[in-house]
């Protein structure tokens, strides 16, 4: 059996095995992945994200975001070299959610490679666009004038304005938003909070392969930063309505409490289904 590493140069090649949602990450700077192969056939893969828990200088945990197994003995090979790979980053620990239906031989495996696994709920919430509808029906109508839409922003402004996120925002919830260029955000329901100072706030979202829309960064370091946060929800959520389909989803990463407080607050029937929960501590 052999190891390669996943990268653009490959993944064309092995897209029929690999998750697209999970594979259209690794060109990110903090996403890793690779494939056990044998003959040249795939038989066992993984993706993960290396996450900032806390701060920067804080030692980093491991989140597996797919991981498919096609043999037990590809699997079990699989799993002791991803250990050695996050052991040389000195990562804290690795987690997991999948899918409540996951296989029994793929979860067996895990609990061998020192898994704890467990029943929970998932820490993503999915939201419809009834629930957009109602929230909108709520509060003050309109928008604020200056919440912009991200397709008003100049590459070189919304650059500093990602610096200036990145020196105010706390570390835990963002993602790797230096490396990623303004074209990875769906422009159109994007948007950002404009002082005459300068870029205050963004609420950027993606559109992941299977057309499921992401929420990768709300924040705000202005003045009143919550009132201006919730003006941005109402912006992007209304421009959503107008531009897309009623089985459009909406996914947000409820990485904090606060977060998942606001998504509660904000869209009470917001769905998150049970899963799969594996939790393994590496150092």
């Amino acid at each position: 059996m052999l190891i390669e590493y996943l990268n653009s140069n490959n993944l064309k090649k092995y897209g029929k095995y690999l998750d697209k949602d999970a594979a259209e990450n690794m060109g990110r700077e903090f996403y890793k992945g690779f494939l056990v192969t044998a003959l040249d056939e795939p038989r066992a893969g993984i993706i993960w994200e290396i996450v900032s828990r806390h701060d920067e200088h804080d030692n980093p945990w491991c989140r597996i975001v797919w991981l498919r197994i096609s043999d037990d003995e590809a699997g079990r090979f699989l799993l002791h070299y991803y250990g050695t790979i996050i052991a040389d980053d000195k990562a804290k620990g690795s987690y997991f959610e999948f899918d409540e239906g996951c296989r029994y031989e793929k979860l067996k495996l895990l609990e061998e490679a020192g898994f704890t696994i467990e029943r929970a709920t998932e820490s993503v919430a999915y939201i419809t666009l009834s629930d957009v509808r109602n929230m909108l029906r709520t509060g003050s109508p309109g928008h604020a004038t200056d919440i912009k839409s991200l397709e008003e922003m100049e590459t070189e402004a919304f650059l500093k304005g990602i610096r200036d996120c990145v020196d105010n925002t706390d570390r835990q919830i963002l993602p790797d938003v230096l490396s990623l260029p303004i074209g990875w955000y769906e422009q159109e329901v994007s948007c950002y909070h404009q002082k005459d100072d300068g870029c205050k706030g963004f609420l950027l979202i993606h559109k992941s392969s299977s057309e499921d829309l992401i929420v990768e960064l709300l924040s705000d370091w202005g003045p009143e930063s919550k009132n201006n946060m919730m003006n941005m929800i109402r912006y992007s959520a209304s421009q959503i309505l107008d531009l897309y389909s009623d089985d459009t989803r909406i996914l947000v990463y409820e990485k904090n409490e606060n977060i998942r407080q606001l998504v509660t607050y904000l869209f009470p029937q917001a769905k998150r289904p049970q899963c799969v929960k594996g939790v393994r501590k590496e150092m």
